[in-house]
């Protein structure tokens, strides 16, 4: 191949020796034979949306499982009832077509109604995780321009709202039933409101990606797109209604959309792990046993996390498929898994950013993986993976380039970041055509023999850390805005144990006037725990190159071993607690309480692990973010013995008698009670029989 390239190099440079080094391809007439041909058409089939494919298992299995949490499970009728009711709430409320509907929830019933609402209402749904910082939560529905907010919870009657947002109409909605609080008299049974035609080019969803500004970027998603990718894997891999689907991927990323719709669009079932279901690597391949899993998506290092806890007596034998994604899949991990797990299905390894729409390529791993990192494999269908020099030419075998995917059913780009958009998404030059466009995706590849693509890491900065892209420019944005912050630098890192981690480099403003523990705290006030640095290095100045650029090769390497604070042993029974609960999660023997969490090894998977075993122990509600603005012992209990003392300060009041001589006030649960009657007349969900034999 090599000697052909250099051939058809000079035979270039003999026909047109003026033209620059670059003008030149090494691209042969071989290897155009094998590589694919940017210059052709590609079709754009027809695509069936989402909810319509939905509604197609309504109308065939209605009384089939479709939803299950904790026990509790909804059929597809009960599942299509819940969506119609949020559906008719938001046109009631004046959703128009592509206005953005932010949904702030956790994982429950009432956030699966809400998205498959949202959908039928035409309008874009935004999903917020309710553990995200508060200042990051409202950074990303004002990028967003969402001029909705469903807020899915438990105690519907309670708004996450702080009064701040006149500029979005709110709406609350159960976490368990869907059972929509506030503009009832919009909902009529009688004369529904007529739900929007859609069209498939129609923007459906809203994610956020890291922003090298310091703003996430708002990624707008298609109906087609969506559609496109979720029936190439239930077509693939012959997902059906037997399969049993688990949903543990994060809120706050695309891959979120694989483990709720594809199970919905098959006739299976959607599987919602409790918050107790999650509480470490052990617990939740306990539950992939018991709920009889059957297609389960996810990251390798989270896969790694959950074999250093696998139990003994979990085999996983009804696991069909594993499909990883978010950073590369080496053998290792391959080999580890069909060892704790032998009996189990196949393993796929998937590739592709948010912008093109979920995923883009996909590797079946073979009985012998290849030794070291999988390859990302073959495009789906109607999708080309290109590798392009810097004269935007298809490279030959071997040359390295970058990986640009052309497809019809990528995203629509970029909303609040123009000038990425224009430099990310370019038209292709192959065909001049302006609805033709590539996406430049900043990884490295090149071309194997076989005409595969050979994934070789970033032409930029960007890292991933646990399956999360992560531009450091944001973190770096957020702490130089910190006032004890004169400069910082911030970049990915290997640890001891080869996993790769964020570490941040700052220059304080006084030598002694900020703490690495302090800067910690402040950042995680406004980015997501992923993006905050695991490690923190005070240094004086930055070593720069003659150019003025950041000298990486002479930063100090960070110190991964702890570097202990003044030792102070448990003072309180709070404090003897949390010591044992933290040393079982670190696996760290001497421990004092002004000890940070995260300089002791922690992350953002153990963090979980521990707030669950915390929440279980003191029985009280913990959002994960106050581990991250309270990282040691002293802290920690501080706060959870002043939340002990406001419940108890609470003032009592009496029960007061009121007149009995008009109407009463119905409280919520009455009110959902009573609309359901409405819309359902004589219904007898609501209920309950039981027969009682009496003796003596």
């Amino acid at each position: 191949a090599l000697l052909q390239q250099f051939q058809g190099l000079l035979d270039q440079i003999v026909l047109d020796p003026n033209q620059q080094l670059f003008a030149y391809t090494l691209c042969t007439s071989k290897d155009q034979r094998l590589l694919p041909n940017p210059g052709m058409p590609l079709e754009t089939p027809r695509q069936e949306l989402v909810h319509a494919q939905v509604a197609k298992w309504v109308m065939a299995t209605p009384k089939q499982p479709a939803v299950q949490q904790g026990g509790k499970t909804w059929t597809y009728a009960e599942l299509n009832s819940r969506a119609q009711k949020v559906s008719q709430a938001l046109l009631g409320l004046e959703v128009k077509k592509g206005e953005v509907v932010a949904i702030v929830g956790s994982s429950s019933f009432g956030l699966v109604a809400s998205l498959l609402g949202v959908l039928r209402s035409g309008g874009v749904f935004l999903i917020i995780d309710p553990e995200l910082p508060t200042e990051r939560q409202e950074v990303m529905i004002l990028e967003a321009q969402a001029t909705f907010q469903v807020t899915v919870s438990t105690d519907p009657s309670s708004s996450s709202s702080d009064g701040n947002e006149p500029s979005r109409t709110q709406l609350r909605v159960d976490a368990q039933t869907a059972d929509v609080i506030g503009p009832l008299s919009c909902l009529d049974q009688h004369n529904p409101i007529a739900e929007p035609r859609i069209a498939q080019t129609d923007p459906a969803y809203i994610f956020f990606t890291s922003g090298t500004t310091g703003t996430p970027k708002a990624i707008l998603g298609t109906h087609q797109g969506l559609s496109h990718f979720l029936a190439w894997q239930r077509d693939t891999f012959a997902i059906g209604p037997d399969d049993r689907v688990a949903q543990l991927t994060g809120l706050s990323f695309d891959a979120i959309l694989r483990d709720i719709f594809l199970p919905l669009i098959s006739g299976g079932v959607l599987c919602l792990p409790a918050e107790s279901d999650r509480a470490d690597g052990g617990t939740i391949l306990r539950w992939l046993d018991q709920e009889q899993i059957t297609v389960l998506h996810t990251v390798p290092t989270v896969a790694q996390y959950w074999l250093t806890d696998a139990p003994s007596e979990v085999a996983l034998p009804r696991l069909r498929w594993v499909f990883f994604s978010g950073e590369p899949l080496t053998d290792g991990l391959i080999h580890q898994w069909r060892a704790a797990f032998p009996h189990s299905g196949q393993q796929v390894n998937l590739y592709g950013p948010t912008e093109t729409t979920l995923v883009k390529t996909f590797y079946q791993i073979p009985t012998d993986p290849p030794v070291g990192v999988q390859p990302i494999g073959s495009p789906l269908p109607q999708t080309q993976l290109l590798v392009v020099n810097p004269e935007q030419q298809l490279c030959g075998i071997g040359e390295l380039g970058e990986i640009v995917i052309r497809t019809p059913f990528r995203t629509l780009g970029y909303l609040n970041a123009p000038s990425e958009h224009t430099q990310c998404f370019r038209t292709n030059p192959f065909t001049q055509d302006p609805t033709d466009v590539w996406y430049w995706t900043g990884d490295q590849g090149r071309y194997r023999l076989n005409g595969t693509v050979e994934l070789l890491g970033r032409r930029d900065d960007q890292v991933k850390v646990r399956g999360v892209r992560i531009e450091p420019g944001e973190v770096m944005s957020v702490l130089n805005r910190l006032s004890p912050i004169r400069s910082s630098f911030v970049m990915g890192r290997k640890t001891e144990q080869g996993e790769t981690t964020l570490v941040a480099y700052v220059v304080p403003t006084q030598p002694e006037g900020v703490t690495a523990s302090e800067i910690r705290t402040a950042v995680s006030q406004s980015l997501p725990p992923a993006l905050v640095p695991n490690v923190v290095t005070l240094i004086e100045e930055l070593p720069r190159t003659p150019n003025g650029k950041v000298d990486r090769k002479r930063l100090p390497e960070p110190d991964w071993s702890h570097a202990p604070s003044i030792f102070v042993a448990p003072r309180t029974p709070e404090e003897e607690i949390l010591l044992e609960l933290w040393q079982e999660v670190l696996h760290v023997e001497t421990l004092g309480v002004h000890d940070n969490f995260f300089e002791l090894g922690g992350h953002s998977l153990l963090a979980t692990k521990l707030l669950v075993r915390i929440q279980k122990t003191f029985q009280q509600d913990i959002p994960l973010r106050l581990l991250f603005e309270a990282p040691t012992i002293a802290a920690f209990a501080e706060h959870l013995v002043s939340q002990e003392e406001t419940w108890q300060s609470k003032p009592h009041f009496p029960l007061v008698r009121v007149p009995r001589d008009e109407a009463l006030p119905l409280s919520f649960a009455q009110q959902r009670l009573w609309f359901l009657d409405q819309f359902e007349p004589d219904s007898t969900a609501y209920l309950l029989t039981q027969a009682l034999r009496l003796a003596g």
